[in-house]
Order: C-alpha cells, then structure tokens, then sequence
C-alpha cells in the first residue's frame, strides 16, 4: 500500500468500537411515535498490534464518539470515552432531537492523536445505523445488539456515502458484515471485491496516522475507489513492475506544467533513480520505471508536497525475490 515516506507513528485508530444497546437509568425519550428511545453504550477497543507501538490510553481516552443525523448532516448526541474506552449516549437527546424510526444515522468516534498536538492527524472510524423502536441497527448487527464499528464498517460507510444512495441505499448494507469471522454479504452495486479493497484503503491510512474518511476518494467514471490528496497518500496500479514498465500514481494533484518530470519528480529507491514522467493530468501521473530502480519506497515530490509509497518491487532485481 501507499503512504508518505515520512511517516509518522503509526495510527492508533485501527481497533474496533464496539456498542451495546442498554439503560442507564436516565429518564428514557421518545421516538417520532412515543416509544421510549434506547441508548447507545459500549467501548472503544484498539486491541491491533502495529508496526510502531505507543500507549492505548493515547487513543482510547478521550475519543469523541458522535451520532448523526444525515438528513441534516448535523451531530445530535456527543460523548467522551473514559480511559478504559467505555461510552454511553443516552436519550433525551440535545435540542429535542428525536430519531425517526426507518432514518438511517452514522455513528462516528474520532480521536486527536498523540494528545490532540498540533501538526498530529485526527482519525476516525464510523458506521451506518438505522434505528427502529426495538433498538439500533447496524452494518454489523441486523437486529438489535453489539454494534461494531472498525475498518470493515468503516469502509462500507464510505462507499455508500461516495457512491450515493442512488447507488447504494443505506439500509441495503444493515447486517450485511459479519465481525469474527469476516464476512461481508455483497449488496447491489457493492461487491465483495470493491470491500476487500476500500478496507485495505482504509487499513493503510489508519496504519500512516491518516484520516480514511477524508482519505478516501472514487472515482465514478471507472469506477475505481483510491486514496485522495486530503490524505496525503497515492495509490498506485500495480504493487510491482520491471525496468522500462509505465506505472501510475493517482490521488493528487500532479502538475502538468512541463518539464513534467522536473514538477513531478518520482524517485524509485534513491536520488540515482529517478524516473521519466510520460504523461500526466490533475489526478493521474504515467511514469517509467528507471534503469536504476530497485524494490524499496517510491517518492513523489510535487512542488513543496511530498508523498510517497512504502514499498514497490521492481521485478527482474535481486531485492525482488525472497527465499
């Protein structure tokens, strides 16, 4: 996958937030039609091993965890995670606000990273609610209990809001992913495939303290889901390629003020290889991999921006081979 070369410790967003629908003895609102509305309750968890470790209680303190009504695009309902990751949202909701039965909602935890510092990202993951009287549906659960938001509801969550409910219809996606073990049942115009891929999108920005809901960008005329500027990060066609093969970067905005390769200048593995720029547009840049490369990072130095991928492997060289 693909990410800035300069990456920072890795995200602490990629576990799980997990909800239960319970009581808290608070005096119960009512929905569009009287019934008394159940609260959401639950923990945030962040139970992933990474590449960079750093204190749980850096993420899961003090995440803010959102519900929102999509009709209005507005929050609703806010709270504050304690240091074990335990919430509650409990009705009467602020304003007034009262949840019609049928809506779909999102449900939302963000966290500042490394203590909200200034120059640190902030990341999030969510999911698709729906509520009715007996309780609150999800991505996760087609009937009221544990709702489960990680990097799976995350992606669906994304997909149907970039693709439009003309596409995908909210409600279509209600219980179709299983947890443990994983397993997404597809719906019309979201495959099992598009899934897989969209998640490991998501994955890899949580892992380089990106944001993947703002890092997620689709593309409709090809249909091709990819990672956008807002986060920072390229994607790439292809994950290797041999001496004197065309790959393309997508996502950012490249420059097409020639010399291209001067105002878009790719680097395969060091400063002794860099690479030609055969065409480029606003959101995608063709270049050849140079004689010199050999597998390692790619950077892709725009103007004063930087990104970068990770790990390329340039096939044909002995770094290409494990044994």
């Amino acid at each position: 996958m693909i990410r800035k070369p300069n990456i920072l410790p890795a995200a602490l967003f990629a576990g799980a937030l997990c909800l239960a629908v319970g009581c808290t003895g608070q005096p119960p609102a009512t929905s569009s039609s009287s019934a008394p509305i159940p609260p959401l309750s639950g923990q945030v968890l962040f139970p992933v091993a990474r590449r960079t470790q750093a204190l749980i209680t850096d993420v899961a303190n003090a995440s803010t965890v959102s519900l929102i009504d999509t009709t209005t695009n507005s929050t609703v309902a806010t709270t504050i995670t304690n240091a074990s990751g335990s919430f509650f949202i409990t009705p009467p909701f602020p304003n007034g606000f009262v949840p019609t039965v049928g809506n779909t909602y999102v449900l939302e935890a963000a966290k500042g990273l490394y203590s909200n510092a200034a120059g640190r990202s902030v990341a999030r993951v969510r999911t698709i609610l729906k509520y009715q009287l007996t309780g609150w549906l999800s991505i996760t659960n087609g009937i009221p209990g544990a709702i489960t938001v990680y990097e799976g509801t995350t992606a669906l969550a994304a997909i149907a809001n970039l693709k439009g409910s003309g596409q995908v219809a909210p409600t279509s996606l209600i219980g179709m992913l299983q947890v443990s073990p994983e397993n997404f049942t597809p719906v019309t115009n979201v495959s099992g495939t598009e899934f897989t891929n969209v998640k490991g999108l998501v994955t890899t920005m949580l892992a380089s303290d990106s944001d993947p809901v703002a890092g997620v960008a689709y593309d409709s005329a090809v249909n091709r889901f990819f990672y956008s500027a807002a986060a920072g990060i390229l994607s790439i066609d292809q994950a290797s390629a041999s001496v004197g093969d065309l790959v393309t970067f997508r996502g950012a905005p490249f420059s097409q003020v020639v010399p291209l390769s001067t105002n878009n200048l790719v680097t395969f593995s060091g400063v002794n290889a860099t690479a030609s720029v055969a065409s480029a547009s606003l959101n995608y840049l063709s270049v050849i991999v140079p004689a010199a490369a050999v597998s390692g990072p790619v950077t892709v130095r725009i103007g004063a921006q930087v990104y970068g991928v990770s790990t390329f492997t340039v096939m044909g060289t002995l770094d290409a081979y494990v044994y």
